[in-house]
């Protein structure tokens, strides 16, 4: 056979297998029609103990499966505590996509504490998290912290016990260990209290912001004067923050 047709056939070869690649590339997965799929987590590393938790995924995590996203790790109050991953939707970040169909530019899981647990854990949490890096295309240098109410001191809890692992920290309405905080001293955080907030006084939050300002200029702290317990819904509802939190 003449050396040009060699050199044709392998040209034919390797556009054959680039059409291949790029087909594959392409190749969209169908977006499920639930916002907010239920999971359960279990592993050895948590002795026997199951994790339930919701997953968001936004659309273009269907479309373009090489790109790594963001992802928000959503802690939910006192009430949303129990074994029914449906009372999660009822606020904040779950609430603003199974209800008014928010689309987001990031990843989240919202675990859930069953009714006996009265606070956060750390450890059995940053399990599921290393979990969901390892299953989905999540970037590693961008996890981000919210809470609100128990939540929030959750955030503050964790974030404390993992200063090197969240990009950036959102606590609200939320309680912590002031005496710890400046092991956050190279953290992005912006918490958030309401003003009239009688259930847990805007002090608590007060007193981590200025123990924590001493030692890291990056902290931000947001008082909503009219606000009572739910300081949530303004500011998930804020471009700003978003926008602040993804930077």
């Amino acid at each position: 056979m003449p050396q040009v047709n060699r050199v044709s056939l392998r040209e034919f070869l390797i556009f054959l297998l680039l059409f291949t690649l790029a087909n594959c590339i392409s190749r969209q997965i169908p977006i499920p029609t639930e916002r907010l799929i239920p999971k359960v987590f279990a592993s050895k590393k948590l002795a026997q103990k199951q994790i339930p938790y919701l997953l968001y995924q936004p659309k273009s995590y269907f479309t373009n499966q090489r790109e790594e996203l963001p992802l928000v790790v959503f802690l939910h109050g006192r009430g949303e505590r129990g074994n029914d991953l449906e009372m999660l939707k009822r606020q904040a970040l779950p609430k603003n996509i199974a209800e008014e169909n928010t689309e987001y530019p990031f990843l989240m899981i919202a675990p859930q504490l069953p009714e006996s647990e009265e606070e956060w854990y750390t450890k059995d949490l940053m399990t599921l998290i290393e979990e969901i890096e390892s299953e989905y295309s999540v970037d590693e240098d961008r996890i981000y912290l919210t809470g609100i109410s128990l939540g929030g001191n959750g955030a503050w809890k964790v974030a404390t016990d993992y200063p090197d692992k969240f990009a950036a920290v959102i606590p609200i309405s939320g309680w912590g260990d002031a005496s710890r905080i400046c092991r956050l001293k190279n953290e992005n955080v912006w918490a958030f209290h309401g003003g009239k907030d009688t259930l847990i006084l805007p002090e608590r939050t007060l007193e981590i912001v200025e123990r924590l300002q001493y030692c890291n200029s990056t902290t931000w702290f947001t008082i909503y004067p009219n606000a009572k317990h739910d300081a949530w819904t303004e500011t998930y509802h804020s471009e700003k923050v978003i926008n602040w939190m993804l930077e």
